[in-house]
């Protein structure tokens, strides 16, 4: 097989099976979160719903011209990811030409393309496939201007570089992370001797026009965000969230399949970073003596260790000191490419070929395995299944509520909202009582009037004061689950 058909044949894989997933399961409530601020009625309440968030702008700005373009179902909303997505298989394919031998860049395409992680989040209207592309995007230009000796190519390098920085920064705050510690790559390839010691001066001016053109947000829009005291999506620190954040990397959901394949996709996990690990050690300018040493360009191990090893490591720490800087495994997705270009440079020249050929063509197996099972599944918050189970028992004289755990400034009720005209009878979907805003009904006095109440709710304590106003003059006669924390309830009058 070609080196482009390999490609293409990765990348047609990848576009079916994400487009698979992508069609049969729901929107998850944080897409929701991205369609509030995407169908902001102007520019004015667009960027006020924001600086109340934890959020840059870019990628809802992008859901939104899509949404403008080709409507609001769901595959309009994920198409930029899925794109996102897509291009970074074909760009790590790209930089994995540079590892030398055959099968390096078909190998690391085809291990992202199979991490259930990657998979997840080119199929979700959110900001994360951008993430990560935008830091992969980062790291080749980074190559780019390290190595340009023409004029004119360098030139190229340093504005495709800036342009990263700009996109990256305004997509997600955990980029800065990424382009802190490919500074501090570039840093340690100097010091080792491995670029020339007055090539960092190239980013000087690429890295002023950058911070300029992102000064506007990050002084209107970042500032406030810090202040207004928003917990972060995620907070899971430690040595063991790190562990399961790097196996989540090529390995989300492992349970999907039970409790022995779990523990298989655990440890086909663990020893992807081996080899990663090991494609490191062998790659890095310090190994040049070895007879093993591998013929890779002399900075890009330091910037792919640095994204795929140190950023997670950094993350953890800073977190640790600062719990609300967050950290959770979507953040770090963009290590995943980096990760996978080490797997493929260590496999390489090895000593034991065929072992090592075994070994990884296990791990892509079950990768590839793991990945069907997701996308096979209804995901992880199924609200079409919920909302339709509500419709299928819904009668005459019946009320609807439809409430999430959720930061206040978000509007309640929009997975019933989306959902229910769409999968209603000809005659309409029922409303569902008003909310104010903050969990509570807007009318409670109205709740006298019905006989059976269904909620659907998203990780609702008993204990708030909705809940404790249902339990008090109902019965819960049901309750279904439909994924993380999406419960559909009914409650009949006692």
């Amino acid at each position: 097989m070609g080196k482009t058909a390999g490609l293409c044949a990765v990348l047609l894989a990848a576009a079916l099976v994400r487009l698979w997933f992508a069609f049969h399961k729901g929107l998850v409530l944080d897409e929701f979160h991205t369609l509030f601020h995407a169908s902001a009625a102007n520019a004015a309440s667009f960027f006020d719903g924001l600086r109340r968030d934890n959020h840059p702008p870019l990628s809802f700005l992008l859901v939104a011209a899509f949404r403008s373009a080709l409507g609001d179902d769901e595959w309009a909303l994920r198409l930029p990811a899925l794109l996102f997505g897509l291009a970074e298989i074909a760009l790590v394919w790209r930089i994995a030409r540079r590892l030398g031998g055959a099968w390096a860049p078909l190998l690391a395409a085809a291990l992202l393309s199979a991490s259930s992680l990657h998979l997840d989040f080119s199929t979700q209207a959110r900001m994360y496939a951008l993430h990560s592309l935008a830091v992969t995007a980062l790291t080749a230009t980074t190559l780019a201007v390290l190595e340009a000796r023409a004029p004119r190519r360098l030139r190229l390098a340093q504005a495709a570089w800036a342009a990263c920085v700009v996109a990256g920064a305004h997509d997600h705050y955990f980029f800065l992370y990424y382009a802190a510690l490919l500074g501090a790559g570039i840093l340690a390839a100097r010091v080792l001797g491995a670029v020339p010691r007055d090539r960092w001066r190239r980013f000087l001016v690429p890295a002023a026009v950058a911070a300029l053109l992102c000064l506007p947000w990050y002084a209107w829009g970042f500032w406030p965000q810090l202040q207004h005291g928003l917990n972060p999506g995620g907070r899971d620190v430690g040595l063991a969230a790190l562990g399961e954040a790097l196996v989540h990397l090529f390995f989300l959901n492992v349970r999907i399949a039970g409790p022995e394949l779990r523990l298989v996709f655990i440890a086909a996990g663990v020893a992807l970073l081996g080899y990663a690990a090991y494609g490191l050690w062998r790659a890095l300018p310090l190994g040049r003596r070895q007879e093993r040493a591998l013929p890779v360009p002399p900075p890009l191990p330091l910037l792919l260790g640095a994204v795929g090893f140190g950023v997670p490591a950094a993350a953890t720490l800073v977190a640790a000191l600062f719990p609300r800087a967050g950290f959770t495994w979507h953040y770090v997705l963009p290590s995943a490419p980096a990760l996978a270009l080490l797997a493929a440079a260590g496999f390489e020249g090895e000593i034991r070929p065929r072992l090592h050929r075994a070994g990884l063509a296990a791990i892509l197996g079950a990768a590839t395995l793991l990945a069907l099972l997701n996308a096979g599944s209804r995901g992880t918050e199924d609200y079409p299944g919920a909302v339709r189970s509500i419709l299928a028992d819904f009668e005459p004289g019946d009320a609807v509520i439809s409430v999430e755990c959720q930061p206040a400034h978000f509007a309640q009720g929009l997975p019933w909202d989306y959902y229910a005209p769409r999968l209603a009878a000809p005659e309409g979907a029922p409303p569902r009582l008003a909310m104010d805003g903050a969990f509570h009904l807007a009318r409670p006095a109205e709740l006298a009037r019905y006989g059976r109440v269904h909620v659907l709710c998203t990780s609702m304590p008993d204990d708030w004061p909705l809940m404790r106003l249902l339990y008090r003059g109902y019965d819960l006669r049901e309750q279904e689950n439909f994924g993380y924390g999406v419960d559909a309830l009914l409650f009949v009058e006692r």
